[in-house]
């Protein structure tokens, strides 16, 4: 009986630490965590991978699913005005390393209302604070 529950436990474990390992490095990334102030949404994205060759793109594939409202564990109830964004590359890594890169997409006028879906082309992209194309 002691046997069998043992048995039971261990493949329990097993398969929540598969799961686990699983998702970290499904490649897709999510938000963990988020919040917003005057319009200023704060992220904090992990890409669930080991290793991002194309920063660049990586920063634009975030942006577009922030326009999409992608992301699994985190749905915008309304689109916000800028975005900043810390990305790291697994879940395990926050608190422990600085985030891989810093991603934020901001309007050129802070003074007018705009919304990062709505007005994109009124946006510029950086990457660690260097402007790059969107």
């Amino acid at each position: 009986m002691v046997l069998l529950v043992v048995v039971v436990f261990i493949g329990i474990s097993g398969t929540k630490l598969f799961n686990d390992k699983q998702k970290d490095h499904s490649g897709v990334p999510d938000i963990v965590s988020s919040s917003r102030v005057n319009g200023n949404e704060c992220l904090t994205v992990v890409a669930n991978c080991e290793d991002i060759k194309d920063r660049e793109t990586f920063a634009r594939e975030i942006i577009y699913m922030c326009q999409l409202n992608a992301f699994h564990a985190v749905k915008f109830s309304s689109f916000p005005s800028t975005l900043d964004i810390s990305a790291y590359l697994q879940r395990k890594d926050i608190g422990q390393r600085k985030p891989f890169c810093k991603i934020r997409f901001t309007p050129s006028d802070q003074r007018k209302e705009y919304n990062i879906k709505d007005d994109s082309d009124s946006y510029h992209l950086y990457l660690d604070d260097k402007e790059i194309a969107f």
